[in-house]
């Protein structure tokens, strides 16, 4: 692992000495920049890795950032739905994503290679003849593909050799801000049986409030001052302000101090993606699995992301141990420079230690991230890799009988715990399971969810990797996808007279199905996932796009086809092999000119 963090520490010095060094990049957008989103906003198992550009509610022209050529072009009904890659000869890659369209020649490359492969997913390396372009040349229309909630432009700039994402704003393309971050309260951790906070291993929270006289915020002075003791880290609830909106965003960088002492500094200029699960532990997880709220913990895992840890003492953890007060020191800066800096005073206590908790029960281990650790139990088995877990953790495996059904159920350890990179989970199916073996899968229950588990069979056997703690068990899959049109309607007025008077009132009306205009359909499955989607027009494969909605799938027919009435006909299938066929008959109305 120490050569692995010292190959980061050198890729992450090379991207930052060098590539952004040379680099000239423009706006991708013709319109007035107006950022959204920032880098490193902290999003559900991952760093935000690019910015968010505002269109404005509409779709707008793209532009090439810099000179050079589509590397890379992909279509996905998920994640960054139509996207385009291009490489820089400064040896850095642009990425624009969730886009509308391509130009009318990359679009019909794209559409000749879906119909070829009959599946509208697609991504492809391209090479450097097929599609250069210039600095601000047009390469697209902005949209709300993939996995959007709104039309914008996604744009990322990433290092070409090693492929880690870079903050775009350290290219200097953007406007100037001035407003600085924010800080809303203060969070104090105390390291489980080393430390206390007001005498508890507990964790606390206060809120800043603003003193009308100093016109600064700081602790109410109706809270006591908070004593620490032992062993003790730092975290804050707040974020950056961008563009005066009231949405908080990442914050470039983060520096904690205790008195004149630094124990711990962030920043946020680049990372890798196969460590963007390290939010996880950039936030205090457990908080924001239960109250959905987001707390910066300033703290340092074990396997910890070199990219923006920069500095640290003792994992960002401060020793507290003489009677005295101290004065705890966060400063906030965005990356223009503003900066937001806020003391708060706490009281220093002797440690006295701490009563140690029980010894573990067999049915819990303690792992740490620096060692693989296969762990059994009958009819179950679980493989902690290296870079599973942040830090050590007690780690739960329990087994739960459960002989009606297909396999026993298994808890692996707390939802309140992140886990790092995906663990390796065996069960055995039961000797009653009679079906063909490809319709069982592993799932893996948290609360009322249940996920289906890409999953592999040998013999009786079934393996799963999952990159979240809970209960895991088998289950068959035998319900084929749902398939249901979604009618055309059409909004029809009636005026009715009553007592003299009229009435108006709008009726909605369903219109009936012709081959004309777009056929749309919502495809779902309820357990392992649709696969693949198939779509016939008169016997021959089309291709389906994604519709506005989700899980919707549209059609357009085409406009120089034939009257009369044509067949069309959809089959989706699962990951489990079930499949569902539906068939059509819409009529092309005949045309009628008039003389």
């Amino acid at each position: 692992m120490r050569l692995l963090q010292l190959a980061l520490f050198f890729i992450f010095f090379n991207v930052q000495g060098q590539t952004s060094s040379k680099a000239v990049i423009s706006s991708p957008l013709e319109v007035p920049i107006n950022i959204v989103s920032a880098y490193g906003e902290i999003r559900p198992n991952h760093f935000h890795s690019g910015i968010d550009l505002s269109t404005f509610g509409k779709s707008q022209r793209v532009i090439a950032a810099a000179e050079g050529y589509i590397s890379r072009v992909r279509k996905s009904a998920q994640g960054y739905g139509n996207v385009i890659y291009i490489d820089h000869p400064s040896g850095i890659t642009t990425v624009y994503a969730h886009l509308e369209s391509f130009t009318e020649p990359l679009e019909n490359f794209v559409k000749q290679a879906q119909l070829k492969n009959k599946r509208f997913e697609f991504d492809t390396i391209l090479n450097e003849a097929m599609f250069r372009v210039k600095s601000g040349e047009f390469i697209a229309m902005s949209g709300n593909s993939g996995s959007s909630s709104a039309p914008h432009l996604h744009f990322e700039v990433r290092d070409q050799q090693f492929e880690n994402t870079i903050n775009p704003l350290l290219f200097n393309f953007s406007k100037n801000d001035i407003t600085p971050p924010v800080i809303r309260s203060v969070a104090f951790y105390p390291k489980e049986n080393e430390g206390t906070v007001n005498m508890l291993n507990s964790k606390l929270f206060l809120p800043l409030v603003l003193n009308k006289k100093t016109k600064k915020k700081g602790l109410s002075t109706k809270v006591k001052m908070p004593v620490l003791s032992g062993w003790v880290s730092f975290g804050f609830q707040g974020g950056d302000v961008i563009e005066k909106k009231s949405h908080l965003s990442g914050i470039y960088e983060i520096k904690i101090a205790v008195d004149s002492q630094l124990v711990y500094k962030s920043r946020l200029d680049q990372f890798s993606f196969s460590e963007t699960r390290n939010v996880n532990a950039f936030i205090d997880y457990a908080t924001k699995v239960k109250l959905k709220r987001t707390i910066n913990h300033c703290v340092v895992p074990q396997n910890q992301m070199i990219g923006i840890f920069k500095q640290h003492q003792d994992q960002g953890y401060f020793y507290f141990n003489e009677d005295k007060v101290y004065s705890i020191t966060y400063t906030l800066t965005d990356i223009s420079g503003n900066v937001t800096i806020q003391s708060v005073k706490v009281k220093g206590k002797t440690f006295l230690g701490l009563t140690s908790n029980q010894e573990l029960n067999q049915n819990f281990s303690t792992i740490s991230p620096s060692q693989e650790v296969v762990l059994e139990r009958e009819g179950a088995e679980v493989t902690f890799f290296e870079e599973s877990l942040f830090d050590t953790t007690k780690v739960k495996f329990i087994r739960r009988l459960q002989p009606a059904n297909l396999s026993d159920l298994y808890e692996v350890g707390s939802i309140y715990t992140p886990v790092n990179q995906a663990f390796k989970i065996k069960i055995r199916l039961n000797s009653s399971a009679l079906l063909p073996i490809e319709k069982y899968t592993i799932v893996r229950l948290s609360g009322k969810s249940k996920e289906a588990l890409p999953t592999e069979i040998s013999e009786n056997w079934l393996t799963s990797f999952s990159d979240e703690f809970g209960d895991f068990t088998i289950q068959v899959d035998t319900i084929a996808p749902s398939i249901s049109r979604v009618a055309s309607v059409s909004k029809v007025s009636t005026v009715k007279k009553k007592k003299g008077k009229k009435k108006k009132k709008t009726v909605v009306v369903q219109l009936p199905l012709k081959a004309e205009g777009f056929i749309k359909f919502k495809i779902t499955d309820a357990l392992s996932g649709v696969n693949q989607i198939n779509a016939w027009l008169d016997d021959e494969w089309v291709l389906l796009e994604p519709g506005a909605g989700a899980n919707e799938w549209k059609f357009k027919f085409p406009e120089n086809l034939a009257e009369g009435e044509h067949t069309f006909q959809i089959e989706a299938i699962d990951k489990s092999e079930n499949s569902r066929f539906m068939q059509f008959c819409p009529e092309k109305t005949v045309t009628t000119l008039s003389p």
